[in-house]
């Protein structure tokens, strides 16, 4: 068992099977807290004060133990990508433009509105 497995587990199976040592060592208790916490704010705010104000004292035993008890806790949720996360890309900056090509983007655009042709097709014919 890998930890987004885990995280399946918990978050929407709520069966995890027999761990086994390997297993055990593979998962990381706080790994999976904090990638469930990331599936929904409301999961992280149930997460951050049950775990960190009322079990802070409490010592499992084992990760099967740990699992098991987020398990109850957590309600059963749909399972979007692991943690429901999703990569947000950074917008490409925009190459500034000299006078010349503003004047002929505005040529072009003015073309496709005229001509009812897209802008692609109007640079194609001025290009022949």
């Amino acid at each position: 068992m890998n930890i987004f497995q885990a995280i399946e587990g918990v978050i929407k199976t709520k069966k995890f099977g027999n761990l086994s040592e390997e297993d055990e060592g593979a998962v990381n208790s706080f790994m999976v807290q904090r990638w469930c916490s990331m599936h929904k704010p409301q999961v992280a705010v149930l997460l951050n004060e049950h775990f960190n104000d009322k079990v802070w004292d409490v010592d499992f035993d084992d990760t099967h133990q740990m699992l098991n008890y987020m398990a109850a806790l957590l309600p059963k949720m749909y399972l979007r990508t692991y943690g429901g996360i999703k990569y947000i890309k950074k917008k490409a900056k925009k190459k500034a433009l000299t006078k010349s090509e503003k004047e002929h983007a505005d040529n072009v655009e003015r073309l496709s509105e005229i001509y009812e042709l897209s802008q692609k097709e109007i640079e194609q014919l001025i290009s022949r």
